[in-house]
């Protein structure tokens, strides 16, 4: 999940996803590929971030044609929406502190250290 920009905090949409599948929520990732959200803007001031967000269509009042046309939600996304939001602020999360940016990539090295060893390994291997 994420914007144009950036993908937003993985602990906090994991927790999103978590949640939504523990209430029963419906729910889909999506990255979306135009504009951008307050969340990017505070990941690059080091706040962890996530979106989320109502599927609209008629984005920008254009419909597929590209013809002028009211946008629209649909009411079930809307209900969906609230629910989460109800259910992510009366559920405790463990484990989701402010972090550092440092932190944060410590935190990804260490998860990831395989898959970059691999990689690594890989690229030495062309260099031969």
């Amino acid at each position: 999940m994420g914007d144009r920009l950036s993908v937003f905090d993985h602990d906090l949409i994991a927790t999103v996803m978590r949640t939504a599948a523990e209430q029963g929520i419906r729910v889909q990732r999506c990255l979306l590929d135009a504009g951008a959200c307050e969340a990017t803007a505070l990941q690059a001031c080091g706040i962890r971030s996530a979106g989320l967000s109502v599927p609209l269509g008629n984005y920008h009042n254009l419909d597929d044609d590209q013809n002028v046309s009211a946008e629209y939600v649909m009411l079930e996304d809307v209900k969906a929406t609230v629910n989460l939001v109800v259910a992510l602020v009366g559920t405790e999360h463990q484990g989701l502190g402010e972090r550092t940016l440092e932190e944060r990539v410590t935190l990804r090295m260490k998860e990831y250290k395989k898959h970059l060893e691999a990689s690594n390994a890989k690229f030495e291997e062309t260099l031969v």
